[in-house]
């Protein structure tokens, strides 16, 4: 069963890898041209252009990345509890409805997208945070 746990979390963090790799990728690529053009006024360094100007252009995508991907992955491990009845709010679920449990089962799908939401809304705080130029430029 820890076999198993961990195998779980290993694919949920591959998952994440995965996205957001490919939207950071995605993000940085999309920086205009003008924005890097500006930023080598007064001739900086390559270092100092990609600090001052593509990371911070690139940033608010990345967090759309890591939201699509703990998304994704807290889906992921939760349809695993719920196939396999791993221990966890998917595996109370099955049980509960293997035992004609209703209450439990509403309760548990409930739990599931209530903690699905205060994820999100925590994901979101920390972009707010982190990149509060977001949807001005």
């Amino acid at each position: 069963m820890a076999w198993t746990v961990r195998t779980e979390g290993a694919g949920s963090g591959l998952v994440i890898g995965t996205n957001l790799a490919a939207q950071a990728s995605m993000a940085s690529r999309e920086c205009r041209p003008n924005q890097t053009s500006s930023g080598t006024n007064g001739e900086p360094s390559r270092r100092q252009v990609i600090r001052d100007v593509v990371v911070p252009s690139a940033l608010p995508e990345t967090f759309t990345g890591i939201r699509l991907a703990v998304g994704m992955a807290y889906s992921s491990v939760v349809a695993a509890e719920l196939f396999n009845g791993i221990p966890g709010i998917g595996g109370l679920v099955k049980d509960a409805s293997n035992y004609n449990n209703t209450p439990v089962v509403l309760v548990g799908i409930f739990a599931i997208g209530i903690s699905g939401l205060v994820i999100d809304g925590v994901l979101r705080a920390i972009e707010r945070r982190a990149a509060p130029w977001r949807g001005k430029i």
